[in-house]
């Protein structure tokens, strides 16, 4: 399919695995009813987004496909330029990646269990005086910046 192909090698810079996705992505578009990506609505995506998150509700679809399929829909938006569509959070739509999918587990870290992990780290290496404890602690802190800043990127998307 030549649009898929124009979005992910043109638009993107991404290679195979990508344009395929997109294909099944624009092929669940065109499910929808729509033939051109400038009548796209929110309603047709929200029509996706419920069939996805239904097959992984029961069971013939992973969290982690639906999330790939998601990433497609975004990139599909913002090639599409239409301002009226607003990228999409999985999050939002209950198909979080840091769900266990075999127990249903939020295993998403909060600031208070890693502070408690740093704080943990610190009186061990007080204890001890082995670097090995310093060096995990500032590991730590290193990610939950890296994460700090990531997170606002994905939210203007809202």
């Amino acid at each position: 399919m030549y649009l898929s192909k124009e979005i992910s090698e043109g638009f993107l810079h991404r290679g195979s695995a990508t344009k395929e996705k997109l294909e099944t992505t624009l092929r669940l578009i065109r499910e929808t009813g729509i033939k051109s990506l400038k009548n796209l609505t929110t309603e047709n995506i929200n029509t996706i987004i419920t069939g996805l998150k239904e097959k992984v509700e029961n069971g013939t679809l992973s969290t982690s496909a639906a999330n790939s399929y998601i990433s497609s829909i975004n990139n599909i938006v913002r090639y599409s330029g239409n301002d009226e569509l607003h990228l999409i959070k999985a999050d939002d739509h209950g198909l979080s990646r840091n769900i266990s999918e075999k127990d249903g587990i939020n295993k998403e870290n909060t600031r208070e269990a890693a502070q408690a992990y740093k704080d943990w780290l610190n009186q061990k290496y007080e204890q001890t005086k082995d670097l090995r404890y310093e060096a995990l602690k500032h590991t730590v802190s290193i990610q939950s910046v890296n994460l700090r800043l990531r997170k606002p990127a994905n939210q203007t998307a809202e």
